[in-house]
């Protein structure tokens, strides 16, 4: 959901982009990105050969042929390809291997922008949040689930590809503890759909941050006589004021808490500190599905 709504946006900034644009190189290139995008590759690829070739030289962000070549080898083109291949020689039969190649290659990257989703999905799910009567934060954790989702991004780390899905699957990794030592020992847990004590404890405590960084957005909501927004912003600070304690009791040394501190000195800011609850007792709490 998340990255087909970034595709969205990127399609109608793109749009607006080529309503706009004045110059050649540049409309001819946002032409090609949204080609690429709508599926339609054979065109997409013979118009970046043909800004390859033909594009304006300029300086900096103007370098239509620059920007065109390294798009290209983030393509999978290798730098002999870029060299040899003629958009007014190339036979249609070369064109549509080439376009095969790049389609399949997108189809790639659409699938591990569906797992990073899928991962991102289980680990919130997999780590619920509540609190009890005194209101105090109550965190259940579904191993088989959160391990599901770091084997999901294990899949994508490890794709032989320079898509940035790659480096974002290689980053969540991090966030959860995830180093190149551990990895047999991940394995072998991931095997019994359990997770190594200490990565599972990295795990928990980044997505805890994550949702305090979703807490932190929803104070951001602006005031206006929309109840909705009054009440998002209510309940997110109940949730967030003790979430913040159970972190300085459980998760205090959790590399996490480093990676996440403008968000967790906001809340500080906020009057949460490890002594603090949440207003009146966590009594306006209203529990949502995790």
């Amino acid at each position: 959901m998340r990255h087909a709504l970034l595709l969205s946006v990127l399609l109608a900034g793109l749009a607006a982009a080529l309503r706009a644009a004045d110059v050649p190189g540049e409309r001819d290139f946002i032409r090609a990105e949204i080609l690429l995008d709508e599926g339609d590759t054979r065109r997409a690829v013979l118009l970046y050969l043909q800004l390859l070739r033909k594009g304006k030289e300029g300086e900096g962000d103007d370098n239509w042929r620059n920007r065109t070549r390294e798009r290209m080898l983030n393509l999978g083109f290798s730098q002999p390809e870029l060299f040899a291949l003629d958009p007014d020689t190339i036979k249609p039969e070369e064109l549509d291997v080439l376009a095969a190649r790049v389609g399949k290659l997108q189809a790639q990257r659409m699938q591990m922008s569906a797992d990073l989703d899928y991962a991102e999905r289980l680990t919130r799910g997999a780590v619920s949040l509540q609190l009890d009567v005194g209101g105090n934060a109550k965190v259940s954790v579904n191993e088989p689930h959160l391990a599901r989702a770091v084997e999901t991004l294990l899949k994508v780390a490890f794709v032989d590809d320079r898509a940035d899905q790659v480096a974002e699957a290689q980053g969540r990794l991090e966030g959860f503890g995830v180093k190149a030592p551990q990895l047999e020992e991940l394995k072998k847990a991931l095997a019994d759909k359990k997770l190594p004590p200490e990565v599972l404890k990295e795990a928990v405590a980044e997505a805890l941050c994550q949702r305090l960084e979703g807490f932190k957005d929803l104070q951001e909501l602006p005031e206006n006589e929309d109840a909705g927004h009054a009440e998002h912003r209510a309940v997110s600070r109940e949730l967030a004021l003790p979430l913040l304690k159970l972190l300085d009791a459980q998760y205090a040394q959790a590399g996490a808490l480093k990676r996440h501190a403008e968000t967790v000195n906001f809340w500080r800011g906020q009057g949460a500190t490890p002594n603090n609850a949440a207003p009146n007792g966590g009594q306006n709490f209203k529990p949502t599905a995790p």
